[in-house]
């Protein structure tokens, strides 16, 4: 379920992107044949994405001013009529959600398209133009892509094609490792290895780096240290810098507009071991100052300010949101399965330590549309340290079981101990409607 403060954040980011379109003020009642083909297509790109996409419906796709819809225009979005037009065209047969809003007196109508489940998604038949029989729309049996312009083209290219299948036979194989793993050895936990001070100047330098982008801006609010490094320490285990950049931008995690890492790209940039980005956005909705730097030895590590100390409705009171960490928790160690399966071997293992910096008496609270909080739960800490070793299998195999685990100890430093497997779980499922 998407929220409206989720509607605004995307609104708010201004231009479309490769998981974000903005359409445009229509009726799909009465808009022409081809330019429902041309909507189709869009699903079919954002369904082979990353992280799926969101077409936002009432807003100008140049300046991404909310522009609204008039009742007709609105009514007219029913998501069993869109579905069963898409699924013409969509092999297997792909459903997108849809979501009538009101934000601030303007009608505006979402379109939710998750990422394809287990193989992608095919166009089924050809599609041509009413006007133009000549002109082709839609190729049958061609695979459609969302692009860095935010387009929505065909795959020509090879390496394109390629990571597409990868990304489907990881999956197959994940969900076998996962079953494998639960009989076999469902208790096991890797054993940490040596090598880990050999990152110690890179994290040294990554702390000076994030320190000149956006120390102001982090003095004064808590914040979140992320780090993970292959335990054992190779310094070129990525030999080139572009290939760095490229594992980072294909591994990051983007929920609906919001990105882990965020690659800010006017601030992204090569450096002599590898890739980085910062920015400062303290202010915009869950977006605020964050920091990293992703090394050719396979560190990475990320500093990011709670969105809740610069909120207008939360700042000041010294909170954080339990909802919020099990959705970054799970963004985390979603982005690391990504991340290192494509360089490191089954048998290698990963180090991870997450620390929350300002923990002190901050309580925990509840945004709806999770209940509300019988008792105060706060943390006496003032610095919260989740840390271990998770091998390559467990990682590729239950990502959302390792996250779990390790948002479940956070939660218990803050004096809750109620919190189960399943209340996390059901929270992980609603992921793509986070708030």
């Amino acid at each position: 379920m998407i929220t409206d403060d989720k509607i605004r954040e995307l609104i708010a980011i201004g231009g479309e992107s490769r998981n974000l379109d903005y359409k445009g003020p229509f009726s799909w009642s009465s808009v022409s044949k081809d330019e429902k083909i041309k909507i189709a297509k869009d699903v079919l790109a954002f369904a082979n994405a990353r992280d799926g996409g969101v077409i936002l419906i009432g807003v100008d796709d140049a300046t991404g001013e909310l522009l609204g819809l008039s009742d007709e225009q609105f009514s007219s979005f029913d998501q069993t009529k869109f579905n069963d037009f898409v699924q013409v065209y969509t092999d297997p047969r792909h459903t997108s959600n849809i979501y009538r809003r009101e934000l601030d007196g303007k009608k505006i109508v979402v379109i939710e398209i998750p990422e394809f489940v287990d193989v992608p998604i095919v166009c089924r038949q050809e599609a041509t133009s009413s006007a133009d029989p000549h002109k082709t729309y839609l190729r049958k049996a061609a695979l459609y892509k969302r692009t860095d312009k935010a387009t929505s083209e065909a795959i020509d290219d090879a390496d394109e094609l390629r990571e597409l299948l990868n990304r489907a036979l990881l999956r197959r194989q994940d969900e076998l490792m996962a079953a494998m793993t639960r009989i076999i050895n469902p208790q096991r936990q890797p054993e940490p290895i040596a090598e880990l001070a050999s990152y110690d100047g890179e994290i040294s330098e990554t702390d000076e780096f994030i320190s000149l982008k956006i120390h102001d801006a982090l003095a004064n609010l808590g914040h979140w240290t992320v780090t993970f490094r292959p335990t054992r320490y190779v310094r070129n285990r990525i030999p080139e810098l572009r290939t760095v950049q490229s594992m980072v931008r294909e591994a990051r995690v983007t929920a609906r507009g919001r990105d882990f890492p965020y690659i800010a790209e006017p601030n992204a940039s090569n450096f002599g071991r590898g890739f980085q980005s910062w920015v400062d956005m303290s202010g915009y909705i869950s977006r605020t100052a964050q920091a990293w730097r992703a090394y050719t030895s396979g560190m990475f590590r990320w500093k990011g300010a709670l969105w809740e100390d610069t909120h207008s409705e939360y700042a000041g009171r010294n909170v954080i949101s339990w909802v919020g960490m099990i959705f970054s928790f799970t963004d985390w160690f979603t982005f690391a399965q990504r991340y290192y399966e494509r360089f490191l071997e089954v048998d290698d293992s990963i180090r991870f330590d997450f620390s929350l910096i300002g923990a002190k008496d901050r309580a925990l609270i509840s945004i709806p549309p999770a209940g509300p909080l019988f008792s105060r739960y706060a943390s006496q800490e003032t610095n919260v340290l989740t840390e271990g070793t998770i091998d390559m299998a467990e990682l590729r195999s239950d990502p959302l079981g390792a996250a779990r685990r390790q948002v479940r100890r956070v939660l218990e430093v803050f004096n809750w101990n109620g919190v189960t497997d399943q209340l996390i779980a059901d929270w992980q499922g609603r992921i793509d409607g986070r708030f």
